[in-house]
């Protein structure tokens, strides 16, 4: 139960972080619009409090939230410790995911057991990440896959642009069995060495 719970926590964190810096960056636009539209000492309020003021606010709410992340935040466990997951362990793969590529852009995510084949549906608000979303998908079903044993595929969500990725195309774009693999290490390197490919890489998608 610890476990489950570190794991709900950071992935809530992560969320919540996000979700203030998208509510910082509005209210600096809008402190930015004051300063080069607004002359003659007129003034614009937010919900009955002055910008200037709920800019510098914010900042402060932002520094907190970071501080209280830091400090409620362990040292992330090693992914392979979830080896031999199932896809209806949501403790495990709630830890999975909240580690993997793009997890600060997060959602949620569905976990479609009901039949085979066994699928997960990962959810992002991709607006402000500038990472690929392929090379991200890759490598993050790499992950799914070789911790996850009856998982057969996943779709990764970005913005509305869905990535479904099956078990069998990526073991066949590997030339690789997925399950044996057996750390972070190795995953890491078999996935960096074929992503240096990008006409590879449109292969899988197409």
């Amino acid at each position: 139960m610890p476990r489950y719970d570190s794991a709900i926590s950071r992935f809530i964190r992560l969320q919540a972080l996000n979700k203030l810096a998208n509510m910082l960056n509005t209210i600096y636009q809008a402190q930015k619009m004051e300063l080069s539209h607004f002359k003659n000492n007129q003034l614009i309020y937010l919900g009955g409090i002055r910008v200037n003021n709920m800019l510098k606010f914010m900042t402060f709410l932002f520094v907190v939230t970071l501080i209280v992340s830091g400090c409620n935040t362990k040292k992330e466990e090693d992914l392979f410790n979830f080896k031999g997951s199932h896809v209806g362990d949501n403790s495990a793969v709630i830890n999975i995911v909240s580690q993997l590529k793009g997890a600060t852009y997060s959602k949620d995510f569905e976990l479609k057991t009901t039949e085979e084949p066994y699928g997960i549906i990962l959810n992002y608000d991709w607006s402000d990440s500038e990472m690929n979303y392929k090379k991200t998908s890759i490598y993050n079903a790499t992950f799914l896959f070789a911790l996850i044993e009856n998982l057969d595929w996943v779709t990764f969500n970005f913005d509305n642009q869905p990535y479904k990725i099956t078990r069998e195309s990526l073991q066949n774009w590997y030339g690789e069995n997925l399950n044996e693999l057996e750390n972070e290490s190795k995953t890491e390197k078999l996935i960096q060495r074929h992503l240096e490919d990008d006409s590879k890489i449109n292969q899988l998608f197409n």
